[in-house]
């Protein structure tokens, strides 16, 4: 509560706005927050169980989680703010509001939360001395016995789920975003279904000179356009500017349903147009001031962003090999184009936040022959639940990709809480199989109960109507799961059969 009132005091004070990204700020705020709070709470309460004082046990908890809470903290920053490459402004103050809501946790966990542990009142009892679980008592055994096997079957797994990769495509549609049932898209789909194309392109033709759209020979070329765009596109239904006025006037006054071949003549058609609108209309929304540019608009049907690209991509085409040109503007258009920017930030934001998290993990553990082992953990979850999608059919939208940078930011924590504590154990003089006992008994709870919360958290976007949200929520919480697995099980069976006695922090 704390971190986001902070992180919104901070929103405010940069002059940023809710947007409908920046809006889920709380969940993501609980998903940064949670696991430092977590690890420090969990190891400070073990150690109240263990007969130690408040104080003692605060002091336990700090010193065995004050560098894996930084890190994890710096690098969850570092992955949102990778967010920040965007054009898109409500992704890129996501970007700003999670980063410096990781810095805020962070001096949160462990400024105020220690305070207030030393200032807790309530007595713990000492726990009395049990055997350890079957799980928790043999997972280092297990984890040394089966390491080659545990690697074998995890990549074969990994294999087939990453080769969904192959057919993954990233597509949307500003309607579809939305759920079946919601008004909006019923009444858009309605229109397209009984009556025209529900959006629009906005085609500014440009003539070229003052007065140019009175020139019978540019209206002749729109007029040809009208007809190779819609042979060429079935989705675009109709299409409408001055020119058909122009022809419609020309009909009714000559009997002739084509432009007329005088400039003088066209100039009166639009005079007469001009005069028979209502007084609180103007022919200007159709034409700028100095007649040179025409507004074309294409009513079209509801179609994925790739097609929305292909045929704005046609249009220029078509008009550059004209002595005129013309651009496309309009919502439709900058949703399209929008698309193709959130796409860009997927790519790059995913590649700056892996060379990141490489840098810092290199620069902690200062090994390059084993920067393998720490960025596969954190990489992996993302292709895996990409390549799930591959294999379900589900595009890449806005959604998803948002989360590829929140998943390395988020799921990275989990791997430097268990190395910087295995490398601990290892310093201490510990073999393999006891140092991942060790973890386990100080990092692992923590790691499982932050997943569980984690995923929770992000789960609830489930039930949103809002499509980019619901997948997000999915996929990241997929992907934490999966990072758990992959951390719990996977890494420590490549440390095994790495089998490094000498590492040191």
């Amino acid at each position: 509560v704390m971190t986001f009132v902070s992180v919104l005091s901070v929103q405010v004070m940069l002059g940023y706005k809710l947007n409908n990204f920046t809006a889920n700020l709380p969940v993501f705020i609980i998903a940064i927050g949670i696991a430092d709070a977590v690890h420090i709470y969990s190891v400070w309460l073990m150690s109240r169980r263990e007969g130690k004082s408040s104080y003692e046990a605060t002091s336990v908890s700090l010193e065995k989680n004050i560098l894996p809470v930084f890190l994890t903290s710096l690098t969850t920053s570092l992955g949102f703010a990778t967010l920040m490459v965007s054009k898109v402004v409500p992704v890129f103050t996501l970007g700003v509001a999670t980063a410096s809501a990781a810095i805020l946790a962070f001096v949160i966990s462990v400024v105020w939360m220690p305070s207030v542990l030393l200032l807790l009142k309530k007595e713990i009892r000492k726990s009395k001395e049990s055997k350890p679980s079957l799980i928790f008592k043999n997972y280092g055994r297990f984890i040394t016995t089966h390491a080659k096997s545990i690697v074998i079957l995890t990549s074969i797994i990994f294999a087939i789920l990453g080769a969904g990769l192959l057919k993954v495509k990233i597509d949307s549609n500003t309607i579809r975003y939305f759920d079946k049932d919601v008004p909006m898209r019923e009444a858009t789909e309605f229109i397209m279904k009984d009556l025209t194309g529900p959006m629009a392109y906005e085609i500014i033709a440009d003539s070229g000179k003052k007065d140019g759209i009175k020139d019978p020979q540019f209206l002749r070329t729109v007029d040809k356009f009208y007809k190779d765009f819609q042979a060429k596109f079935k989705d675009a239904r109709h299409l409408y500017s001055l020119m058909d006025i122009i022809k419609r006037f020309n009909k009714v006054l000559n009997n002739k349903d084509e432009i007329p071949n005088s400039s003088d003549l066209i100039a009166q058609y639009l005079l007469l147009y001009s005069m028979s609108i209502p007084q609180e209309m103007s022919i200007t929304d159709k034409m700028d001031i100095e007649e040179r540019r025409l507004r074309i608009t294409a009513q079209m049907n509801i179609v994925d962003t790739s097609q929305d690209l292909k045929m704005l991509k046609y249009i220029e085409d078509w008009w550059s090999k004209t002595p005129y040109s013309a651009k496309v503007e309009g919502q439709t258009a900058m949703f399209a184009h929008m698309q193709k920017d959130v796409t860009d930030t997927l790519i790059y934001s995913l590649s700056l936040a892996i060379v990141l998290v490489s840098i810092v993990m290199l620069f902690i553990f200062k090994d390059l022959k084993l920067l393998w082992i720490f960025i596969l953990p954190n990489l992996l979850p993302v292709i895996l639940v990409v390549g799930v999608m591959g294999w379900l059919g589900i595009n890449i939208d806005i959604g998803v990709a948002i989360s590829g940078a929140i998943i390395i930011g988020v799921a990275v924590d989990d791997t430097i809480h268990f190395l910087v504590k295995f490398f601990e154990a290892r310093k201490k003089g510990l073999d393999l199989e006891h140092s991942f006992d060790e973890v386990l008994r100080y990092a692992g709870r923590a790691i499982i109960f932050t997943t569980a919360v984690l995923s929770v958290a992000f789960a609830v976007f489930v039930f949103s109507d809002f499509k980019p949200d619901f997948n997000f929520g999915v996929v990241t919480a997929i992907a934490l799961v999966v990072a758990l697995v992959i951390d719990l099980l996977l890494l420590p069976a490549l440390l095994s059969l790495r089998g490094d006695n000498s590492r040191k922090i």
